[in-house]
């Protein structure tokens, strides 16, 4: 069955619309994030960033999240809703990242956070939202459109870490080598690569028939894996849940004890990580069901930043396989677009 993959059709009969081709450019797409957000100047003294957005848009924060935990010099919060928190001041930096800058969510949270005097940096490919930060003097990114905004997490978070590197609030990533370094990554993930060497294919072979719960090892691994449920989601209309470690080891691990059923479990880890951590990972792999199909998934890279990025591309491809094992169009998200209709009813 799962040679599916390897069959040269597969992709013209399943991905009319070019996800994986998508995917397969993300690392250029990265190198073109490094050059527009070097093109911004923010100034002004700020104590909290914050980024609003949902979706595809949203996945940035995370990530800038986890980094500016370790590497911020102040905090970094991130907002998935229609109201602006109310701690906002003319002393925060809100990010607004809308790509299609049409999100009713992020507009009304914008306008919020405008009104509270706070320095607003809107980024997105055009509509109300370029509109009304060029009407309101807003410092504004516009990214190419064009794609879905899952595909364009390069323009969405690459873009914003060169601007806030640059800005002095975190320090710097090292951000030139990652288009190489993906690019690297992205040559064993391809579809030309059988399933045989294809580490991308292998994870979708060993999620398929099941629900995948998606692990990390710790703060930015649980970012990555929270990825990694949304793009399982939406490209391959699957259900899948994320976790991290430590605090599944409080609760969810003793829910393992109860579930029958057809169950995958994935923990994604550096490789890097402390004794303790590593602990709890071969620990919770052993406590499983034996009916639970397990991986243990490691990262390469240098930088934490390389770390996370190459383990979320190999997510993406692992969602987009995934997909076509179910026989699924991985850009068709019709559900969601019915939802926005029936909402700009009301």
């Amino acid at each position: 069955m799962h040679h599916l993959l390897d069959e040269a059709s597969l992709v013209s009969r399943l991905d009319p619309r070019g996800i994986l081709q998508l995917t397969d450019v993300f690392p250029a797409q990265c190198a073109e994030a490094i050059r527009l957000g070097s093109a911004v100047e923010l100034s002004g003294t700020f104590d909290h960033v914050l980024l609003i957005g949902v979706g595809g848009s949203a996945v940035a924060g995370d990530y800038l999240q986890v980094l500016f935990d370790s590497f911020g010099s102040l905090p970094l919060s991130v907002t998935r809703n229609y109201e602006a928190p109310v701690w906002v001041s003319n002393r925060t930096l809100v990010i607004v990242s809308s790509y299609s800058g049409n999100t009713e969510e992020t507009l009304s949270a914008y306008d919020e956070a405008r009104s509270a005097g706070a320095t607003v940096l809107a980024i997105t490919s055009g509509g109300l939202l370029a509109e009304r930060a060029a009407a309101n003097r807003n410092v504004l990114l516009t990214i190419p459109g064009g794609q879905p905004p899952r595909t364009a997490l390069g323009y969405s978070f690459v873009t914003l870490l060169q601007v806030l590197q640059r800005s002095k609030l975190i320090e710097p990533q090292y951000l030139n080598g990652l288009p190489d370094f993906l690019t690297a990554q992205c040559a064993s993930w391809k579809n030309s690569v059988p399933l045989a060497q294809n580490q991308a294919k292998q994870i979708a072979d060993l999620m398929f028939n099941s629900i995948p719960m998606i692990y990390g090892l710790g703060d930015w691994q649980g970012a990555v894996a929270k990825r990694w449920k949304a793009q399982i989601n939406e490209n391959a209309k699957a259900m899948a849940f994320a976790n991290a470690f430590p605090e599944l080891n409080h609760n969810e691990i003793l829910g393992w004890s109860g579930p029958d059923g057809a169950w995958s479990c994935l923990i994604l880890e550096a490789g890097d990580e402390t004794a303790q951590m590593q602990k709890r990972a071969s620990f919770t792999i052993e406590s499983l069901r034996s009916h639970v199909r397990t991986m243990r998934v490691r990262t390469s890279g240098k930088t934490v930043l390389e770390k996370m990025m190459g383990l979320s591309l190999l997510g993406d491809y692992a969602s987009i396989y995934l997909a076509f094992l179910r026989g699924v169009d991985p850009a068709d998200i019709s559900p969601l677009e019915q939802l926005k209709d029936e909402l700009s009813s009301l």
